[in-house]
């Protein structure tokens, strides 16, 4: 049970010694528990089923090996996918109990050897294998010295970011959304696309077909190496193939935990959310704490009772999260900051980012300020919650976009930047919401123009850039 994820080398020294010290008073709290003389009582049994249950979790991960590979039979068997990790534990725990009460001092002899091996195991691979590892890299040594981009294109992908034709749009908020986006359309000379469509309102499907230049569905992703299916902790596909990026030098990535855009040989730069980081640019209402750091930092490692941990606190209210997807929200000013950085260092001719908002789980209230409760409460909100929800997500969406605005105008380049922010598919709240886009574009010296064509964001992009 002893908690070899603290040894990360990720983790600061200061941070190792406070996360500790809740499982030094664990232990003192176990040691006057077990030390009267009748040993195997049935209380101690259960004791020490419990102290064996929380090592076997510790070690080898119940929801890393056991829930994730195959969350998507659990996700349909159980109302919500926390109980998955609950039976599991509570199946482990009744096979130790009853291990301890007929092999009694066998069974602990068992369990010291079982585990002393599996911490050393651990320790390794937490100070030295390091599994849990960052795709952050920059590479921008390499670009050739007093290299200046000439046509800077920025592409911004907004997840889940349904568009002017969208049933959302019969819900409060919709109307304050559709006066706010031709606002900023016509302040900022874009381009504003009403009636755009996905052909794919699958995320994996909408944007590898995009990205290649292909206007219908090309199911064999797979088969064809356009991607594939990752064994790293923290991305769960690396796309291999991207006509889009062949057609620039200098790239700039900042991306999620969903897919791994950074193994393209023109990628400069590469960024992802460390939650081992002290990160700023945090959003008013965030809870930066002990607790929110520990109960994330424990829950990264896949531990069930962890997941577990986080969740509870998460629903007391005691705790924000550290992770993605929520991370996505409650830290988006660092990831535009990011993004402006990029922009004007005059690096790179593409800047493109990924953002997993307004993308579930919610986060944002009426003034755009984070409200984590919003977040866990997604799956007992009827649908008109739903989408009236999501209508003050898009609503932030188009305020945080216009305060981005603001401060790269005051670039001397931005009248010959391309900027292209775009959504891979609609809310998916209902059948009929699923393939509304969003799409709003600044093509060189362009001037404000509301486009009604009908169009998949697939052949807008093909037009736009496969010439």
């Amino acid at each position: 049970m002893f908690p070899t994820w603290i040894f990360s080398k990720n983790i600061i020294l200061f941070d190792k010694i406070s996360f500790f010290l809740p499982y030094i008073i664990f232990y003192f709290f176990l040691f006057f528990i077990l030390k009267k003389e009748i040993f195997f009582s049935k209380i101690q049994i259960t004791v020490l089923s419990v102290i064996t249950i929380f090592a076997l979790d510790q070690n080898i991960l119940f929801n890393l090996n056991f829930v994730k590979p195959y969350f998507g039979l659990f996700n349909n068997l159980f109302p919500n996918i926390y109980f998955a990790d609950f039976i599991i534990i509570i199946i482990f725990f009744i096979l130790s109990y009853f291990l301890i009460f007929y092999l009694k001092t066998n069974a602990i002899k068992f369990y010291f050897i079982f585990f002393s091996i599996f911490i050393i195991i651990n320790i390794y691979n937490s100070t030295l294998n390091n599994k849990i590892k960052f795709l952050n890299f920059n590479k921008s040594d390499e670009i050739i010295q007093n290299y200046k981009s000439k046509n800077k294109t920025l592409l911004l992908v907004l997840d889940e970011m349904s568009g002017f034709n969208s049933p959302a749009n019969q819900y409060k908020y919709a109307d304050e959304f559709i006066k706010n986006v031709r606002k900023f359309s016509i302040n900022n000379d874009l381009n504003l696309y009403t009636n755009s469509f996905t052909i794919s309102a699958d995320t994996m499907m909408s944007l590898t077909n995009m990205l290649n230049f292909n206007i219908s569905i090309e199911t064999e992703l797979f088969e064809k190496n356009y991607i594939v299916e990752t064994k790293k902790y923290f991305n769960e596909f690396n796309i291999l193939k991207n006509e889009f990026f062949n057609k620039f030098e200098n790239i700039s990535v900042i991306q999620n935990i969903q897919f791994n855009y950074c193994l393209h040989p023109n990628i400069k730069n590469c960024y992802q959310f460390n939650p081992y980081l002290d990160n700023k640019y945090h959003l008013e209402g965030f809870k930066k704490n002990y607790l929110t750091k520990f109960s994330s930092l424990w829950k990264l490692e896949g531990s069930s009772i962890a997941k577990l941990f986080w969740r509870g606190l998460r629903q007391l209210e005691f705790i924000d999260s550290y992770l993605e997807p929520e991370i996505h929200k409650s830290y988006l000013p660092l990831y535009f900051y990011k993004i402006e950085e990029n922009l004007l260092s005059n690096k790179y001719d593409l800047v493109f980012a990924h953002l997993l908002t307004p993308h579930v789980p919610f986060g944002f209230n009426k003034k755009c300020h984070y409200d984590g409760k919003r977040s866990i409460l997604n799956t007992r909100m009827s649908i008109k919650e739903k989408f009236i929800q999501h209508n003050i997500e898009r609503n932030c969406m188009i305020t945080f976009l216009i305060n981005f605005f603001e401060k790269i105008k005051k670039s001397e380049e931005y009248s010959s930047l391309n900027i292209i922010i775009m959504s891979d598919h609609a809310s998916r709240i209902t059948e009929k919401d699923k393939h509304s886009t969003f799409i709003v574009t600044k093509i060189g010296d362009s001037v404000f123009l509301e486009n009604n064509e009908k169009i998949s964001i697939q052949t807008f992009f093909k037009e736009l850039f496969q010439n």
